[in-house]
């Protein structure tokens, strides 16, 4: 099996930035004109203490919620903050997923609801050069849903800064 996020990190390393797209499980279907906004490892699990310890993490692109649930988050928030020194700090830029007014969008919403789903529970496949790659989980949390999770895992918000449809949040390990 080939790997497709192996593929389109590479071809843009060597300046081939080349689009590819996301397949939602209801149809719907977004492009991405290149990985210029998201070319960045390592990636929100493999970051724990055996890398070291660090003064920060810095999660951007929406990588924050890959491969995550409500049930994962406060294990991966653990991870994280074991991975932090004692005054070190988590940012994470996350997309608002309610900041829409996109009918799709609102749609899905209400079908992660009825499935008991969170409304930001995206389950996705990527697509690039014609291949379809493996369906994966991306969970952007509402603010009341992150706020949760994170006295759940014993961080503080120090700050939370809007900036569009998404928001830059400052953390730190109570």
């Amino acid at each position: 099996m080939t790997d497709i996020w192996g593929r389109i990190y590479l071809d843009h390393w060597h300046g081939d930035r080349h689009p590819h797209a996301f397949h939602r499980d209801d149809g719907n279907v977004d492009t991405a004109e290149s990985a210029d906004h998201y070319f960045v490892v390592p990636r929100g699990d493999e970051v724990d203490q055996s890398l070291g310890v660090f003064d920060a993490i810095i999660c951007m692109g929406n990588t924050f919620g890959i491969g995550s649930s409500p049930d994962h988050l406060p294990r991966r928030l653990d991870r994280m903050r074991r991975a932090l020194s004692p005054n070190g700090r988590l940012l994470a830029a996350l997309i608002d997923p309610l900041a829409t007014d996109a009918p799709h969008h609102l749609c899905y919403h209400e079908r992660n609801r009825g499935l008991g789903r969170p409304p930001g529970f995206t389950r996705a496949r990527p697509e690039y050069r014609g291949e379809l790659g493996e369906w994966w989980n991306l969970w952007m949390p509402t603010e009341s849903e992150l706020r949760a999770a994170l006295a759940t895992a014993g961080w503080e918000v120090r700050q939370a800064t809007p900036a569009g449809s998404s928001r830059l949040w400052d953390l730190a390990p109570r």
